[in-house]
């Protein structure tokens, strides 16, 4: 019903004067999306076509020329195309290549460009609403669920604790760690549409941390992060997908800077990039897709495979990426190939969709043929557990049934390879991001079974204690954790609770241990409260800043003069449970953009297939 809206809603804007014809626009492409007949205004586009900045209204004639067959050169049409795409509503642009193979009788090779393009922007950055959406479907309640306004009422309580936890640890009110706490909350605020207090939180973060002075190390760090994460705010901001690589200007000035530090004793560029990579490898704001090693730059710590590593990252050419990758995949041993798959399987669809499904359909076998390599290397469960977690969101993203299942599979075979005793380490890194894609990206039914099998065939239906020996060790509490964070997406609140109470009084009392250890079971609890009903989460978290002693965390690390990396990890986690696409409050926020951009995907593979097969049927 709807759908017969759209034609109807396009013929009022139109009527309303030229103040409505962006959205007259906008509904008229959602109604030839739906299979209306639109009759487009025919205006001469030629002195258009011929611009290097054209303006959205300039975007508007020349789909309407060509979607309205209005008398225009074919090739410059295309070259415009080609050259603005990025300025096209996503309908637009799909329903532009499907006139533009139509017009060359067929050409699949021409559409499968413009598919992988076109997915290619939605994985990194998703809807548009600006580009994308008419107005009343933007602000048509998307931010305003009774659970987005709770956080907005909350944030700040949340924001003063964490703040002044953290100043009670590090006994300094001016550390740069309070600046980029304050980004933290900004991009929080940010996601959930509260404008002019992330903007507020920015601007006092801007007095303290950016200052232009490529001389000076903690300018050159506190300039570049201050930018990155204002970056990452700009597009929530915007309702951008969380996603996508920094842009390219700040990706030039860390290259600059490693070649001016390369091979000088002391360097500050060189000591600049490590603390700037590893807040980037740390923190999942600032880098939600890309897996970096802070240290791979550096070639005196690196090995030939993560300096190869580092070289493809900075590949964009599809056919040179996919040669190199291949190739590395060739070479080496069967932890290696996880590794490269490890990187490459972000950098595929920068190839297009073939690519990328070639990569992730080997990811199983790859894991499978080192199911005993993890037992003891937490670093490769942790290479192990992103591959699985990358491979998985882009096996739902592509419609790749049949490889989601088998990943699936290996998750669990993983878990299992080793005795129950053995295998809670392996449970602990590989099963929470498993949980959380699953969570983000498919049904609750598919969620249900992998929850199921987690507890039947992994931990075995074994309850967690409050007095068992074993279950006091943090890595059975944080297997336990994944578990809970399964059940609370479920919304099973009360199966997950007596597990994160447990939990809970552990950290508030760690008695003795270790100090990397209570930092990621703190971590990986406040994690899961982000899967939980933000009215019983807030006070979790809060209660995490209240109990766990701020003398306790220390900022002992080669980053110290710049941020406290273990405080910023604990600051980031509170603001992901409130605010993150993987929250409830952000699943909700952002459902029916969500929905819609699958339903869009969903199409776009479908006309792909109808005429390869359609091809395939005249030859």
């Amino acid at each position: 019903a709807r759908q017969r809206l759209w034609p109807a809603l396009a013929e009022a804007n139109t009527a309303l004067g030229p103040e409505r014809r962006a959205e007259a626009y906008l509904c008229s492409l959602h109604a030839e999306w739906a299979g209306a007949a639109i009759s487009w205004p025919r205006e001469d586009v030629t002195a258009i076509l011929a611009k290097e900045n054209p303006t959205s209204h300039d975007v508007r004639l020349v789909t309407a020329a060509i979607l309205g067959d209005n008398p225009a050169p074919l090739p410059a049409l295309r070259h415009f195309v080609e050259e603005h795409h990025a300025l096209f509503p996503v309908r637009g642009a799909w329903l532009i290549a499907l006139k533009f193979a139509a017009l060359a009788g067929g050409d699949p090779l021409g559409l499968a460009r413009s598919r992988d393009r076109i997915l290619l922007r939605l994985l990194e950055h998703g809807y548009e609403p600006d580009r994308d959406l008419p107005a009343f479907l933007r602000f048509a309640g998307l931010r305003n669920s009774d659970k987005v306004r709770l956080v907005r009422d909350r944030i700040g309580e949340v924001h003063r604790a964490v703040r002044d936890w953290t100043a009670g640890s590090l006994d300094d009110d001016r550390h740069p760690t309070l600046a980029y706490i304050d980004l933290l909350f900004a991009w929080g605020l940010a996601t959930i549409g509260e404008t002019t207090a992330a903007h507020g939180h920015v601007q006092a973060a801007r007095t303290r941390l950016e200052r232009p002075d490529d001389t000076d190390e903690l300018a050159m760090t506190s300039t570049f992060l201050f930018r990155a994460y204002w970056q990452r705010i700009d597009d929530a901001l915007a309702s951008r997908r969380h996603g996508g690589l920094l842009q390219g200007e700040l990706i030039s000035t860390l290259e600059d800077y490693r070649r001016r530090g390369e091979g000088v004793a002391n360097s500050p560029h060189a000591t600049a990039v490590y603390a700037i990579e590893r807040l980037r490898e740390h923190s999942a704001i600032l880098e939600p897709h890309e897996s970096l090693i802070a240290w791979r730059s550096f070639a005196k710590n690196s090995s030939p495979l993560a300096l190869q590593l580092h070289a493809l990252s900075l590949v964009h050419q599809p056919k040179m990426l996919v040669r190199q990758t291949r190739e590395l995949l060739q070479a080496g041993t069967a932890k290696d190939r996880v590794t490269v798959l490890h990187d490459a399987v972000l950098l595929a669809p920068r190839a297009g969709e073939d690519f990328t499904i070639e990569l992730i359909g080997s990811v199983p076998d790859a894991l499978t043929a080192t199911l005993t390599n993890s037992a003891g290397q937490e670093d490769f469960l942790q290479t192990q557990a992103r591959l699985l977690a990358h491979a998985i969101r882009l096996a739902v993203f592509f419609d790749a049934e049949k490889i989601l299942a088998r990943l699936l599979k290996v998750s669990i075979n993983l878990m299992t390879a080793q005795p129950l005793a053995g295998r809670y380490e392996t449970v602990a890194t590989l099963a929470r991001p498993t949980i959380r894609s699953l969570a983000r990206l498919t049904s609750q039914d598919i969620l249900a079974r992998y929850v199921k099998s987690l507890e039947s065939n992994v931990l075995e239906n074994q309850p967690l204690s409050l007095t068992g020996k074993a279950d006091a060790l943090p890595a059975v509490q944080r297997a336990y954790l994944a578990l809970a964070a399964g059940h609370l997406a479920l919304g099973e609140v009360d199966v997950a609770t007596p597990i994160m109470d447990i939990v809970r009084e552990r950290i508030a009392v760690p008695r003795d241990m270790k100090l990397v250890d209570s930092v990621k079971l703190t971590r990986t609890y406040l994690a899961a409260l982000g899967s939980g009903p933000v009215e019983w989460s807030i006070p979790r978290i809060l209660d995490v800043f209240a109990q766990v002693e701020p003398q306790r965390i220390p900022n002992r690390q080669a980053t110290a003069r710049h941020y406290s990396l273990f405080h910023l990890q604990f600051a980031e986690e509170a603001v992901l449970a409130l605010a993150s696409d993987d929250s409830q409050a952000g699943r909700e926020s952002r459902r029916w953009l969500d929905e819609d951009e699958l339903l869009v995907r969903r199409r776009i593979h479908a006309d792909v297939r109808r005429l390869v097969g359609t091809q395939t049927g005249e030859s």
